[in-house]
Order: C-alpha cells, then structure tokens, then sequence
C-alpha cells in the first residue's frame, strides 16, 4: 500500500502477481508470511509493513467501494485477502453479509498470522503499523524505507460508530474481538 506512493518500480506485489499466474488481483495482501520472497522468484532485498486497522472500517470501507465502484468489489477482495470468497455472494450488501454470521474475509486470521512472526522466521526486514495513525509516524516510516518522498497518507471515510444500532451490533458481533486486538497493538512495530 506504501511502496506504490513512492515508486512503482521494483513493486514485490507485480512480482508475486506474475509468479502465481494471476491467482490475487493484488498479492500486497498475502495471508500468510513467507519465510523469504525467494519462493515467489524475488532475489532482492525485501522490507515489508504490515498495515492493520479498524477491521470495522475497513469492511464498511469495502462496501462503500462495492456501491462506487462495481457490484464485486467485496468478493474480489476476499479472494485478494485469500478469504473464504467462493461463499461470498456478488449481490451482498452489508446487511446480507452481516446476516451470513461468518467473517468471510477471515480478517482475525490474517491479522493473527502477520503480528505474531518469529523474527527468527523470516529473512526480510518487517514493520507493523497501524493505519489510524500512521501518519504520526511518517519519518520513521520514510527512515524504514529508506525514502525522502512524502507519503501523503489519507483517513477513511468510513466510522462504524455512524451506523445504526443493529448494524453496529452486528458489526461488534462479528468483529469485537478483533477489534480489541486492534486497539492492543503497538501503532508501530519494527520485527526485524
């Protein structure tokens, strides 16, 4: 999400896309942390963040874009998150993927799998930030990077709390304890 504010080039995500015959329309969203970009085909340096947030939001965000955009945003996102997308139905709105009572997306998981990694584990530099307050750490980031280019961060359009009641709930329902663990973690983590 950071890299392509500073450069297109040498984006890991196009590599991984062309390695995996097109398998995630965005690979920047892997599930699961590779031990070494080495098995995508990448023989170069890798510094990689993780950016977490709001789960709620994010999902309210994802069915904003579904009415902007096009009908199949939200299922083509799960698909990218490596969801549980062949139960996502195209014409859900949020109310019917509330009703459906299962995070498809698998959003606790994937946030599971990024911020409990054994440094030990990895041959890459990793960073994990927040994406609420991101921007406080902009120089450090810059630092991470090894960039002078501003990175000109933007705050969601979508609160959760601005809902009505049963949404909220059902959102809460779905996604509290995630959230929890949201509100836990360090805004900034440097792994490795």
């Amino acid at each position: 999400m950071i890299t392509p504010m500073i450069s297109e080039s040498d984006w890991l995500g196009h590599i991984i896309r062309d390695r995996k015959n097109g398998h995630m329309k965005h690979p920047h969203h892997i599930r699961t942390v590779p031990r070494s970009f080495k098995e995508y085909g990448y023989q170069g340096k890798v510094k990689l963040i993780y950016i977490f947030g709001d789960p709620i939001n994010s999902v309210l965000s994802h069915f904003r874009r579904r009415l902007s955009h096009k009908k199949s945003w939200c299922q083509h996102h799960c698909l990218n998150v490596q969801g549980d997308f062949k139960k996502f139905k195209v014409r859900w709105g949020l109310k019917e993927f509330l009703k459906n009572g299962e995070d498809l997306f698998k959003l606790e998981e994937h946030f599971d799998n990024w911020t409990t990694v054994d440094p030990e584990y990895i041959d890459f530099e990793y960073m994990i930030l927040k994406y609420e307050t991101a921007f406080k750490y902009e120089q450090e980031i810059m630092k991470f990077l090894n960039t002078e280019s501003p990175l000109n961060f933007r705050s969601r359009n979508s609160d959760w709390r601005n809902e009505p009641e049963e949404i909220k709930e059902q959102l809460v329902n779905m996604y509290g304890t995630l959230l929890e663990k949201c509100d836990k973690f360090d805004e900034i983590k440097i792994v490795k």
